[in-house]
């Protein structure tokens, strides 16, 4: 795991080569033509850059313990593996790659997840695959991860999300007080679209170690549960954070998919409906058909989901742990 060549493959047979090197192992990830800073840990999640693609990268478990692939019938499970030898005989081939670049390899687990994404169309998966690779090279994520986006510490202020507990599911459950966060957005001047894209990309370190954590001793899972609390959202904030929202929406959701567990929206004013109405065609039906909305915090049904010990205590629980409001700009 994290093997580098300090020089990139660059002829068809030396491509594939690579390619054959990874068929053994699930949780093999290279990185070509390496510069130093490319295997270097990012220091707050003490992942390496390449965790942000293959979310159990150096984790001793197997695909086929996955939570995603137990759930897969034989013939689904034909196709995964078939396509899993297709796509790395195809990404040999693969032009739109610089391969004097430093690049990461998708593991089985990553394979899995963008399949199960695409409803197991190879076709389908196999481009979003390759987008999301050429994706990560446009951004250069090695760099922007170890040395962190610009504006992070602002948009801090403004987006609070925090890790809850664990589900009964064995999901990670998240919090994030997204009414104040969409409310701040027209009014914090010194970020652009760009660095919320960016600080967000980063700060899914937090999803990823929590997932990584689950995979030992459990069933490996990339799905997580999310609440999100609208609580102080202002209709005309999001109306003027709409373009924002639909940037999230082409990228997230392409290159980081099936991560929606459950979706509980809570704390709802009636006029969010509208907006609500809005945003869903803008996300993938799969992830709609997920979500559950509420005009306050529904305990119980919190408690369907988790422990009382690991529920916020401003939510119903017990947990006491650290849940600020934002900062306004």
């Amino acid at each position: 795991v994290g093997r580098t060549w300090s020089t990139g493959p660059t002829t068809p047979r030396q491509r594939r080569s690579v390619i054959e090197t990874t068929r053994s192992s699930a949780n093999f990830s290279a990185v070509v033509h390496c510069p130093p800073s490319c295997d270097e840990l990012v220091d707050e999640y003490q992942l390496r850059p390449s965790a942000w693609l293959n979310f159990f990268e150096g984790v001793d478990v197997r695909v086929e313990d996955a939570e995603g692939y137990h759930d897969m019938t034989p013939d689904q499970r034909k196709v995964f593996h078939d396509f899993c030898k297709e796509f790395r005989v195809s990404l040999a081939s693969f032009d739109e790659l610089d391969r004097t670049k430093p690049y990461a390899l998708p593991s089985d687990f990553t394979i899995l997840r963008f399949l199960q994404a695409d409803k197991y169309d190879t076709a389908v998966a196999k481009r979003r695959l390759f987008d999301t690779l050429v994706w990560r090279q446009s951004l250069d994520i090695n760099n922007l991860l170890i040395y962190k986006p610009h504006g992070l510490e602002e948009y801090r202020k403004v987006r609070v999300r925090r890790y809850m507990g664990m589900s009964n599911k064995g999901w990670p459950v998240f919090a994030e007080r997204l009414g104040e966060f969409i409310t701040a957005i027209p009014d914090t001047k010194t970020l652009q679209h760009r660095d919320y894209l960016m600080c967000y990309i980063y700060e899914m370190g937090d999803f990823i170690r929590e997932f990584r954590n689950v995979a030992v001793g459990q069933r490996p899972t990339w799905r997580q549960v999310y609440i999100a609390d609208c609580k102080g959202i202002k209709f005309k904030a999001a109306l003027r954070a709409m373009s924002l929202l639909k940037a999230f929406s082409k990228d997230v959701e392409v290159h980081f998919p099936e991560q929606a567990g459950i979706v509980l929206v809570v704390n709802v004013p009636t006029i969010v409906t509208s907006v609500w109405n809005m945003i869903k065609k803008l996300l993938d039906p799969v992830v709609v058909s997920k979500v559950q909305i509420f005009n306050n915090v529904p305990e119980d049904v919190l408690r369907q989901y988790m422990d009382p010990k690991d529920i916020f205590v401003e939510y119903g629980g017990t947990n006491t742990a650290d849940y600020p409001h934002i900062t306004k700009p």
